[in-house]
């Protein structure tokens, strides 16, 4: 299987959970296949970082196209807001975002030396610190302004930061583990089992539900303890609704693990040579759904 064939898959992998997440009444199944999917683009996303002509205008592209998507996700926003009565919510779908931190994580580890790996991840990580803590208290801030909400999303992912990625900081570390580990079949089967095992573990056995509460009675405000974990969480990609809940029914991100068939068996061939695809053919598949479902929900609309 090439690297086209594979992506092709991970795309229909991907349209059976957006239909699943925007089209009402979906079986839960559909979010069990579509687990698939986003781990197979990361390991994709690796190898084009190694095999592109040109990682700056590879970074270039995933920056632009994150930015594009945030516009959608605003417009769909706009329309939420506008039209409260059709109970409809905006699109929080981003994975271009995502993909351009790993890609640009993965361009900083592929210096020449462990020196310079080093120095590119310190100023990495200092300057996103630099323009994160800042910028959640901006949008606290532009929150309350009329669609303050819909400017987030653009100032979010213009701003390159690392918050409010589809699949967090852990999306960003499966993606970086991928790549580090693409050209060795078992340390990529060890490596994909660890993470979903960590996903498992942290979220369906209540991890980090445990420390939340155990941090929350040791400070003077246990409200404001929970609000700033969970914030946490959300950064790292876990979401606080989740923690304990059933594996089968809330928790089966671990099932990302099943990509890993697919992923051994990739060629590392190109194949078809088609470079725009993806990047129109997913905010395509988006609102087209996102429409589809607000009829779907809203029999008042003709």
């Amino acid at each position: 299987m090439n690297s086209f064939q594979l992506k092709i898959l991970a795309c229909v992998l991907m349209v059976i959970d957006h239909v699943a997440e925007f089209l009402p009444g979906m079986p839960i199944w559909m979010h069990w296949i579509g687990r698939l999917s986003a781990p197979i683009f990361y390991f994709l996303i690796g190898w084009s970082c190694v095999y592109t002509s040109n990682r700056k205008r590879f970074l270039l592209r995933l920056y632009v196209a994150s930015v594009g998507m945030s516009v959608i996700q605003a417009m769909s926003s706009v329309f939420s807001s506008a039209l409260p009565e059709l109970n409809v919510y905006p699109i929080e779908n981003n994975i271009f975002a995502t993909l351009f931190q790993i890609s640009l994580v993965i361009c900083l580890l592929s210096a020449t030396s462990w020196r310079k790996r080093l120095r590119n991840i310190s100023i990495y990580v200092l300057i996103q610190l630099v323009i994160s803590i800042p910028l959640y208290f901006l949008t606290n801030v532009i929150d309350r302004l009329p669609y303050g909400e819909t400017l987030d999303y653009i100032l979010l992912r213009a701003s390159g930061t690392v918050l409010d990625l589809e699949g967090g900081l852990f999306a960003v570390a499966i993606g970086v583990v991928l790549w580090a580990t693409h050209d060795h079949r078992l340390r990529l089967s060890l490596a994909l089992v660890g993470l979903a095992a960590t996903d498992l573990v942290l979220n369906a056995f209540g991890v980090l539900y445990s420390i939340t509460t155990a941090l929350m009675y040791r400070f003077p405000d246990p409200a404001q303890v929970v609000v700033s974990m969970n914030r946490i969480w959300d950064v790292m990609g876990f979401s606080p609704f989740n923690f304990r809940q059933s594996p089968i029914t809330v928790n089966y991100q671990w099932m990302k693990v099943f990509a890993l068939p697919f992923m051994l068996v990739c060629n590392h061939q190109r194949g078809p040579h088609v470079k725009w695809f993806f990047y129109v053919f997913y905010p395509t598949h988006i609102v087209v759904l996102y429409l589809i479902g607000t009829v779907m929900s809203n029999p008042i609309l003709p």
